[in-house]
C-alpha cells in the first residue's frame, strides 16, 4: 500500500514523496540488504525517481536517476548535508571523516588536504603500489573455487596498509589491523544497531578503538620523520595560511581514507570483473590491450 512521506503546503507546487512503509522499524530493509539493485529498480518503476521507505530503523527519502542525483550531489542551494545521514550509518566506526562533514568545515577540511594528493604525492603512492599489485596478482592461483572478491579485498587490504600507512608490520600485526578495518565497515550494515556483544555494532566500535590506537602510537613518529605514504602526507600538509591537521583530525581522516580507498576499489573491480565475465569478447579486448604493454606494471603517465 503506497503512503505519502507529508502533505505538501497548498499552493507551493511540490509533489508529494510516494513509498511504502513496510513492516515497522525494519521496513523495506531485507529487501535492500539482499538484493538491492533489483529493489532499486523495482522501487524506480513503482515510485519514479523519487520516493521513501524505512531502511535500518530510518525514514529514509531516496533518489534515482541521473536528474535527481544531480540535483542532490551538486546542492546548489546548500538544501543537502552529508553529516545527518551518514553519521547515523557509520558515523561511530569512521566519525568526521571528510564526507561527514559539511559546507564551510568541509571546504576546510579539504583544503588542508590536498596537499596530500598533489602529482608528487601521486606519483610515491604509485611507485610504493606497483610492486604490492604486480607480487600479489602473481600469487593468485585460478581454481574452481577462486572468489574475486576476497582476493581482491584481501590485496586492496595489503595495498592500504603498506601504500597508506607506510609503517613496518608483521603479518598478525597486519591481519589485526586489517580484520579490524573489515568489522568496521561492516558495521554500518548492522540489523542491530545496539552494542550487543558478538554482533557487527559491538564488533565495529571494538575496531574503531582498535584502529585509533594504532594510529596514534605511529603518529609520533610520523610527525617527526616524514615519509611518501599517505599518514606522513596527512602529518605534512599545511595550507599557504598555516593550516594544519590536529593529531584527532589525522587519525580520523586515515580511517576513513583506508575505508573508502579499499572497499570502493574492491566493489570497482569485482563488478568490473563481473562484467567482463559476462561480455567475453571486452575481455579478450582488455586483455589484447594489457599485453600490448609488454610489461606486469605501468609507469605514472601510461595510468
Amino acid at each position: 500500500m503506497t503512503s505519502v512521506l507529508a502533505r505538501p503546503p497548498e499552493g507551493s507546487g511540490l509533489k508529494a514523496v510516494p513509498g511504502v512503509p513496510g513492516i515497522p522499524y525494519i521496513g523495506n530493509t531485507l529487501q535492500v540488504m539482499r538484493r538491492p539493485f533489483y529493489y532499486a529498480r523495482k522501487r524506480y518503476d513503482a515510485y519514479g525517481a523519487v520516493s521513501w521507505g524505512w531502511l535500518l530503523g530510518q525514514r529514509v527519502v531516496t533518489v534515482q536517476g541521473p536528474e535527481a542525483a544531480e540535483v542532490v550531489l551538486v546542492n546548489r542551494d546548500k538544501a543537502f548535508a552529508n553529516g545527518p545521514a551518514w553519521s547515523y550509518f557509520i558515523g561511530p566506526f569512521f566519525y568526521r571523516g571528510i564526507m561527514l562533514l559539511d559546507f564551510d568545515e568541509h571546504l576546510h577540511h579539504r583544503r588542508i588536504m590536498q596537499q596530500a594528493f598533489t602529482q608528487a604525492r601521486l606519483r610515491s603512492y604509485r611507485d610504493a603500489m606497483a610492486p604490492g599489485v604486480v607480487k600479489g596478482l602473481d600469487a593468485w592461483e585460478p581454481s574452481r573455487n577462486f572468489k574475486v572478491y576476497d582476493h581482491i579485498k584481501q590485496l586492496t587490504l595489503d595495498l592500504a596498509t603498506d601504500v597508506f600507512m607506510g609503517v613496518e608490520l608483521s603479518q598478525a600485526e597486519r591481519d589485526h589491523v586489517n580484520g579490524a578495518f573489515v568489522d568496521a565497515v561492516r558495521a554500518g550494515t548492522a540489523y542491530v544497531r545496539f552494542p550487543v556483544p558478538g554482533l557487527r555494532w559491538h564488533k565495529g566500535l571494538q575496531a574503531r578503538k582498535v584502529l585509533e590506537g594504532f594510529f596514534r602510537r605511529h603518529l609520533p613518529a610520523k610527525r617527526r620523520d616524514g615519509g611518501d605514504d599517505l599518514f606522513a602526507a596527512l602529518c605534512e600538509a599545511e595550507t599557504d595560511d598555516g593550516h594544519r591537521f590536529t593529531d584527532e583530525d589525522i587519525v580520523n581522516h586515515m580511517l576513513f581514507a583506508l575505508m573508502a580507498a579499499h572497499d570502493t576499489t574492491t566493489i570497482t573491480l569485482t563488478t568490473m570483473a563481473y562484467h567482463l565475465a559476462k561480455f567475453p569478447e571486452w575481455q579478450e579486448r582488455l586483455r589484447a590491450e594489457s599485453l600490448a604493454f609488454g610489461k606486469p606494471d605501468l609507469d605514472y603517465a601510461e595510468w
